[in-house]
């Protein structure tokens, strides 16, 4: 795979390693945007078949990213709304246990403690541990806290923090045998680390658009299994029922929704701007595929790892690790906080949590990004050692 920064706008001089925090648009993207935009000024061109055509095709490409049929693809405005779409079916039916992970994302975290709280049932926050196998562990601890009492389970495949990979296989599994849901946060990982449903019994995956997908904010997309098909939506759509297509007669009201994960779109689902704008994301990283993806991060920042084991900073194994979002945590040696200033005085953009430094680069990063983070890395060590 070879860089691809001609295919987007970043501004000259800046090294934006940071796509874990918000994905810059291709051109393309921006333009199917911007075309989507002045296609409103003249709207009788916009014909009704345009509602459905759109969405149905982005369906259809979401679906070759993680494997699933296309009627099993919901869209979203949110992670949040898809979180909500799915506990919301989730009855207690005396299961007062549910499990989540250390640090999840808020919009998880928030959506299963009402859940907990609605249903008096204990929530359980799996820590996550010391370093040195901490990753292992970590999956170890949660597959040990999934018992008969558990609902459900919701966590980030690809931790936000760090880039801690969670082994799906195993933990669908064992939810899969006793009879517990498997919720899947993918915003991190989808787009640019594999992920197959067909290996894993996973029954919803949801993720933000805006990050590994390359494309808009304030949407995203996700998997609802089988499962949930006669479940009932958060809203009413007149979008979501059978006889949508057919305008003329709306006021004959249609009980049955479309089938599958059909009844859980968000209302006015067509959004002739970010729509189109998806469409050309995740056709372009369809062609890229995603384990090249991983391939090119993990070239790239080669020199950075052996930087940081250089001086005491260790990864986990590279099995639990993904290449597009590596957190180090920092030493004694370098401090994530007082980095700050010299990163961004050298146009480096990059996120820090706690004391942890987030390096999440895509295909639009070169050698010579990493190159110049290392150099800061190198200056910081020796202010460091002599003060």
């Amino acid at each position: 795979m070879q860089n691809q920064k001609h295919k987007f706008r970043i501004q000259e001089g800046i090294s934006y390693i940071n796509c874990a925090y918000m994905a810059p648009l291709m051109q393309s993207t921006e333009e199917a945007g911007i075309q989507g935009m002045i296609r409103k000024r003249n709207p009788f061109e916009i014909s009704q078949e345009d509602f459905f055509t759109e969405v149905t095709q982005l369906k259809g490409l979401f679906a070759q990213v993680v494997n699933c049929r296309p009627g099993q693809v919901a869209l979203f405005p949110s992670t949040s709304y898809g979180f909500a779409s799915v506990l919301n079916n989730i009855l207690s039916e005396g299961r007062k246990h549910c499990v989540l992970i250390e640090n999840e994302f808020p919009s998880g975290y928030f959506a299963a403690e009402k859940w907990a709280q609605k249903h008096q049932a204990r929530l359980e926050v799996v820590a996550a541990g010391d370093f040195g196998s901490r990753i292992e562990n970590w999956n170890e601890a949660v597959l040990n806290a999934i018992t008969p009492e558990t609902a459900f389970v919701l966590l980030s495949y690809v931790h936000w923090f760090d880039g801690s990979i969670f082994d799906l296989k195993r933990l669908g599994e064992k939810c899969k045998s006793l009879g517990v849901k498997l919720i899947v946060d993918g915003t991190q990982g989808i787009g640019a680390l594999p992920l197959d449903l067909q290996e894993y019994h996973v029954d919803a995956l949801v993720c933000a658009t805006y990050k590994w997908l390359l494309g808009p904010y304030s949407s995203a997309i996700g998997y609802i299994s089988d499962t949930f098909s006669q479940g009932e939506p958060l809203e009413e759509s007149w979008m979501n029922r059978q006889n949508a297509q057919d305008f003329a007669n709306l006021a004959n009201y249609e009980e049955s929704y479309f089938p599958l994960a059909g009844r859980y779109n968000v209302g006015e689902t067509s959004d002739f701007m970010k729509i189109p704008m998806l469409i050309d994301s995740i056709g372009q990283l369809l062609e890229w595929q995603s384990r090249e993806i991983q391939a090119y991060c993990k070239k790239i920042l080669s020199p950075l790892r052996d930087f940081m084991a250089e001086n005491g900073i260790h990864l986990e194994a590279e099995r639990f690790q993904a290449q597009h979002l590596v957190g180090f945590q920092m030493n004694e040696r370098l401090n994530a906080q007082e980095l700050i200033p010299a990163l961004k005085a050298n146009n480096i953009i990059l996120s820090v949590r706690g004391n942890s430094l987030r390096v999440s680069p895509h295909l639009y990063n070169t050698e010579q990004d990493i190159e110049k983070l290392i150099g800061v890395l190198k200056e910081n060590i020796k202010i460091i050692q002599h003060s």
